[in-house]
């Protein structure tokens, strides 16, 4: 029998109640609640093989993200959840998805130059029109 593949897994960690639930754990919870609740969720019908690889992405994690959990976490140290406006970088990834479609799958030096640069004079258009109605 065939286990699923870590691309389906993945898909399924980044579903809602996925991964996106340690942000709103409590920082003491995360590593000891949050973590196995996500691993029970990927890692079912999982082969060996994969199950070696997110053990390597909870050492990526644990390593790269739990020691500034602080500025991502929305729940502060004493369990009071942080208003926030924007609290994800979805604005950043929205634009590297609009800046990576802007090319063809794999451009020369002079197309990838002049698209950065009509991508540039039309970010600067932007902006200009934001000061301009802030300042309204």
């Amino acid at each position: 029998m065939l286990g699923v593949s870590f691309t389906e897994a993945i898909k399924v960690a980044m579903k809602v109640g996925g991964l996106d639930l340690l942000c709103v754990l409590p920082k003491g919870k995360i590593e000891t609640y949050g973590i196995p609740y996500v691993c029970a969720k990927v890692e079912k019908g999982q082969t060996v093989e994969t199950i070696g690889l997110w053990e390597k992405l909870w050492v990526y994690f644990d390593r790269q993200w739990m020691g500034i959990v602080d500025s991502w976490n929305i729940c502060s140290k004493n369990r009071e959840y942080t208003e926030m406006v924007n609290f994800t970088n979805n604005a950043l990834e929205s634009y590297n998805k609009r800046f990576n479609s802007l090319f063809p799958k794999k451009p020369t030096l002079m197309e990838f130059v002049q698209i950065v640069e009509q991508e540039s004079r039309f970010q600067a258009e932007q902006y200009i029109k934001l000061r301009t109605a802030c300042r309204s």
